[in-house]
């Protein structure tokens, strides 16, 4: 048996782009600032988040990534997070991510025979949302790892552990994610084995091959 733990973003799901126009014009407006400043900015603090994690191996939870986001944008007013937030959530429910059709299809025939979970770094989308989303557009019913929840990023060895205690000792886990250094490198430090998905269209062929 084979317990397969699968990245969220850029692996699973399909980043949905009436999501990212929408928040580029909604939040920008809220901030009294133009759309490409605000994608500029919103950029330039996505880097950052990701180098951070990377390199500092620091979790960021949807405040702590707004926190930083106002800072860049010089926004001294902290209220204005809370009001984000919801907006973000909001803008979730209204323009969720994509899942492939293939990929559910791939993902129901794993679970015949073998585990599946998700093991996700998270910031600006908490897995408190993910979460239940991912559960109603799969079969998935079991626990799923999310960095803002947990407290620790891949590639921190500490994350992987936490996908370990999830597993039955006698179950092979393969790690699959998009991210050179926070999903492969992350994986391989931590000794399990795991696939490289540079895009979301080939997950569904990735499971096929492995059962």
């Amino acid at each position: 048996m084979i317990r397969f733990s699968i990245d969220a973003w850029n692996t699973l799901l399909i980043p949905n782009s009436n999501y990212t126009d929408a928040r580029n014009e909604l939040f920008a407006k809220k901030l009294n600032c133009s759309i490409d400043f605000f994608k500029e900015v919103h950029h330039q603090t996505k880097q950052q988040i990701q180098h951070d994690t990377t390199h500092l191996l620091k979790s960021y939870d949807p405040y702590d990534s707004y926190t930083l986001l106002l800072e860049n944008l010089k926004i001294e007013d902290l209220s204005k997070i809370s009001v984000l937030m919801h907006l973000g959530y909001m803008l979730f429910n209204k323009f969720p991510p994509i899942i492939l059709p293939e990929t559910t299809d791939a993902i129901n025939k794993v679970s015949i025979s073998h585990l599946w979970g998700i093991s996700s770094n998270t910031n600006f989308i908490s897995g408190r949302c993910l979460d239940p989303y991912i559960k109603s557009k799969t079969n998935n019913k079991g626990l799923n790892l999310y960095s803002d929840m947990l407290g620790y990023v891949k590639p921190d060895p500490k994350f992987f552990e936490g996908v370990k205690l999830l597993t039955p000792s006698n179950v092979t886990i393969i790690h699959i994610g998009d991210d050179i250094n926070c999903d492969i490198e992350g994986a391989k430090n931590a000794n399990l084995d795991f696939v490289l998905c540079d895009k979301p269209q080939n997950l569904s062929k990735i499971l096929s091959s492995l059962i």
